[in-house]
C-alpha cells in the first residue's frame, strides 16, 4: 500500500518524499474517506447490535439486510438516496449547507466532524512515523478510537464489533513488534481489562453501584494490546485526570449532579491516542512537573 502511495505521488510530483506535500495530500484524502465510512459505522453499529431503532425510512434493504454496506446511504428523515456528489467528505456538507437536498432536514455535524478528525489522525500518523507499518497501524487505531468515542457519547455504549477485533488486530501487529513486543502486548491486554474490572468490583462492593462499564474494560484491554503494558500507566493517568477535570467542570458550570453518569470511553480513547504518539513527551513533562514540586522522579 505504501508503494501504491509512492507511485501515485510520483505521477504528480516525479519524486516522492515522505514529508512532501503530495504525500500529505494523498494521506489526507484517505483520511477523509475513512471518516466518511466511520460516520456510517457510528450511525449503524448500535442498530446492528440491537441498541438503536431510530432510523426508520429505508432502515433495511429490500431483502431485509442491514449492515455497514446495505442499504445505501440515505436521509434518515425522508429516505432520499444520497447521490455520489452529495457524499464527498466535508465538501458536500458545505455545498448542501448542512441540509438534505430533498426534504431540507438538517444533516448532523457528526459527518464533517468525523471526517475532519479522521483526516487529522491520518496526517499526524504520517508525520509521526517514518515506516509504513507503524504509520498505517496508527491510522487504524486512531480511526477505531474516533468511532468508539462517538458511539459512547451518543449511546453510552462501546461496541464489541469494533473493540474485540481491534484487540486481536493489535496483538497480531505486535507479533511483529509494531508498537510493543509480543509479551508486553499480551500482558497489556490482560492488565488493561483486569485493572478496570478490579476497580469496578471494589466500587460495587463499597457502594452497591456500578461505576465503570464493561466496555471500558475492553477498550483499555484494546489499548494494552496495541501499545503494550508499559503504556497503560500513562493512559490511565491522562484518562482519569481529564475525566476528573471534565466532571468537576460539569458540576461547577453545568450544575451536574455528583453521581451523574459520564461516558468514560472518550477519555480513555483520547489518552490512548496521545500516548501512542507522545508517551515519552508526556512522561518527561510529568517528571519535570514533579521535580518542580520537589518530588523525586
Amino acid at each position: 500500500m505504501w508503494d501504491a502511495i509512492v507511485n501515485s505521488a510520483g505521477v504528480l510530483t516525479g519524486e516522492f518524499q515522505r514529508g512532501s506535500l503530495a504525500a500529505y495530500l494523498i494521506i489526507a484524502a484517505i483520511g477523509l474517506c475513512a471518516g466518511s465510512f466511520l460516520s456510517v459505522a457510528v450511525n449503524r453499529l448500535p442498530r446492528m447490535e440491537g441498541l438503536d431503532d431510530s432510523e426508520t425510512p429505508n432502515a433495511a434493504s429490500p431483502d431485509g439486510r442491514y449492515n455497514l454496506a446495505t442499504p445505501a446511504s440515505h436521509c434518515v428523515r425522508c429516505g432520499h438516496s444520497i447521490r455520489w456528489y452529495e457524499n464527498i467528505p466535508v465538501v458536500s456538507y458545505i455545498a448542501l449547507r448542512a441540509r438534505c437536498s430533498a426534504c431540507g432536514a438538517r444533516i448532523s455535524m457528526l459527518y464533517p466532524t468525523t471526517e475532519i478528525l479522521a483526516c487529522a489522525v491520518a496526517v499526524i500518523a504520517l508525520w509521526r512515523f517514518e515506516q509504513p507499518g507503524p504509520a498505517f497501524g496508527a491510522m487504524a487505531l486512531g480511526w477505531a478510537l474516533i468511532a468508539i468515542s462517538a458511539i459512547d457519547l451518543r449511546e453510552r455504549y462501546i461496541p464489541d464489533l469494533i473493540v474485540l477485533p481491534m484487540i486481536w488486530i493489535g496483538l497480531a501487529c505486535n507479533a511483529f513488534s509494531l508498537f510493543a513486543n509480543p509479551a508486553h502486548a499480551i500482558f497489556g491486554a490482560i492488565a488493561g481489562y483486569a485493572f478496570l474490572w478490579s476497580l469496578c468490583f471494589i466500587y460495587r462492593v463499597a457502594t452497591g453501584k456500578t461505576g465503570i462499564g464493561r466496555g471500558d474494560f475492553k477498550l483499555l484491554a484494546m489499548l494494552g494490546a496495541w501499545l503494550g503494558i508499559e503504556a497503560l500507566p500513562v493512559v490511565l493517568f491522562i484518562s482519569f485526570t481529564s475525566g476528573a477535570v471534565f466532571g468537576l467542570a460539569a458540576i461547577v458550570f453545568a450544575r451536574a449532579r455528583l453521581d451523574s453518569a459520564i461516558p468514560f470511553g472518550p477519555f480513555i480513547a483520547a489518552a490512548g491516542w496521545l500516548t501512542l504518539h507522545w508517551s515519552a513527551h508526556i512522561t518527561a513533562a510529568y517528571g519535570n512537573f514533579l521535580r518542580t514540586l520537589g518530588i523525586a522522579w
